[in-house]
């Protein structure tokens, strides 16, 4: 069982503010199988203040202000594995859940809730194929927003992204011969 707690600061972009930063940590990490396969859980909570973005009606010559600084937020947690399952068969995956959003909820652009990553090879020890391997791996990314959208309606009711990119998966697969 650990905890861990980190901070960072610097010169917020483009202007003199102060962007600090937290995180907290905690979690659990294991070895099973005589120490072949190592297992991590955690849960996170990060903040981040004076986060700055362009302002999209500074360039259209509609606003005098170039950029917005907000706070932004994020909490989720995370699993990882990796080892060898046996002693020619090896695996690294890991599971992400998280939930970024600005000071009124929005998502973020290009930053999805959810990824995950598996990696298997088998490597051949024996035989007419000693020394080769073969893997297979699938990546997956959730649904993003498009675009990042920091204004208000006239009523005062933050703006929504305008579009939403669609999750995809992508699958690998190879051969190596060492």
């Amino acid at each position: 069982v650990y905890y861990s707690f980190s901070t960072n600061a610097a010169v917020a972009a483009s202007t003199p503010l102060w962007q600090a930063g937290k995180q907290h940590e905690f979690g659990v990490k294991s070895d099973l199988f005589n120490k072949r396969i190592s297992i991590t859980v955690a849960h996170f909570q990060l903040t981040e203040n004076n986060v700055s973005a362009r302002n999209p009606l500074y360039n259209l010559g509609l606003s005098p202000i170039d950029m917005f600084y907000a706070d932004l937020s994020s909490h989720g947690f995370e699993a990882n594995v990796a080892g060898g399952i046996t002693d020619n068969l090896s695996v690294i995956m890991s599971y992400t859940n998280m939930h970024l959003r600005d000071f009124v909820g929005r998502r973020q652009r290009n930053i999805p809730d959810n990824m995950a990553t598996l990696l298997l090879n088998y490597r051949f020890s024996e035989g007419a194929l000693k020394k080769a391997n073969v893997f297979a791996g699938v990546i997956h990314q959730g649904n993003v927003a498009g675009e990042n959208v920091t204004g208000f309606t006239s009523l005062g009711v933050p703006q929504q992204p305008g579009f939403y990119v669609a999750a995809y998966n992508v699958v690998n697969a190879g051969i190596g011969y060492q």
